[in-house]
């Protein structure tokens, strides 16, 4: 699975790195299928690696007050399937965000474009990624080890055995 694009609206991590509120990368220019994010400290790297995940970011990642989004696609060179997420985070006035996900699966050969996800259902959105790009369900728990969480040590108890024996 190739990432192809990832355009992220009202980030925090983007505004106060860059003073973007939009920012849109176009990974199919990437030669050699290798990734590499440089810049200076706060501007930006650690927001945009975190919203590489085909899941929705957490509240706390875009600026407050303001309705964000997040657009990412990927290509499935064996199937040539490209798949389509989008996340809609709405801001309500209380200070509360209402959570919208859709998965658009793109047949290149044909142009048929097949709305995985209408009702924008997030828990359902989930599950159909899940099973639309295979992926364990460790697969968040790998995704954020970092140098500030070492994984698996610093899961509670009850987490670190579901990991474990879920392998």
């Amino acid at each position: 699975m190739l990432l192809r694009r990832l355009r992220l609206v009202n980030y925090g991590g983007i505004y106060n790195g860059m003073g973007l509120y939009e920012i849109d990368i176009d990974f199919t220019r990437c030669k050699n299928r290798l990734i590499l994010i440089k810049g200076d400290n706060g501007t930006g790297k650690s927001t945009i690696e975190n919203a590489l995940k085909p899941l929705p970011d957490e509240n706390s990642s875009f600026i407050q007050g303001r309705d964000a989004c997040k657009e990412i696609e990927y290509f499935d060179e064996f199937t040539n399937i490209i798949y389509k997420i989008q996340f809609y985070h709405e801001y309500k006035s209380n200070g509360t965000r209402n959570t919208k996900g859709y998965i658009q699966k793109i047949i290149v050969s044909t142009g048929n474009i097949t709305e995985l996800n209408p009702s924008g259902n997030i828990t359902s959105c989930k599950n159909v990624i899940y099973e639309e790009l295979q992926l364990d369900p460790n697969y968040i728990t790998l995704t954020q080890l970092s140098n500030t969480k070492r994984g698996i040590a610093d899961l509670r108890p009850a987490d670190r055995k579901r990991y474990v024996n879920a392998i």
